[in-house]
């Protein structure tokens, strides 16, 4: 009976995913992380908060310069505009 290739292939691949995720899973149940892992969790945390805060200081600054825009926007009272406005 003839098989897809394919198809074989991927559920080979997830079948070897799968244990090795499992494998792993079992390693780190029965070893604690190594300096270096721990170092390396470490950066990517830190990457990760350098990179919110940049996010929220940039967005900081647009919020700034649209507020500083729409201040300057404000219609002030003055006699042509009582003219058009008819009052």
């Amino acid at each position: 009976m003839p098989h897809d290739a394919s198809a074989l292939n991927w559920i080979n691949i997830m079948l070897t995913t799968y244990d090795y995720i499992a494998m792993h899973n079992l390693q780190k149940r029965n070893f604690p992380e190594t300096e270096h892992e721990y170092f390396m969790r470490m950066m990517r945390e830190l990457k990760v908060t350098r990179t919110t805060e940049k996010r929220e200081a940039r967005n900081q600054k647009i919020k700034a310069a649209f507020a500083a825009v729409f201040s300057q926007l404000k219609f002030k009272r003055t006699e042509s505009l009582e003219s058009i406005y008819g009052r």
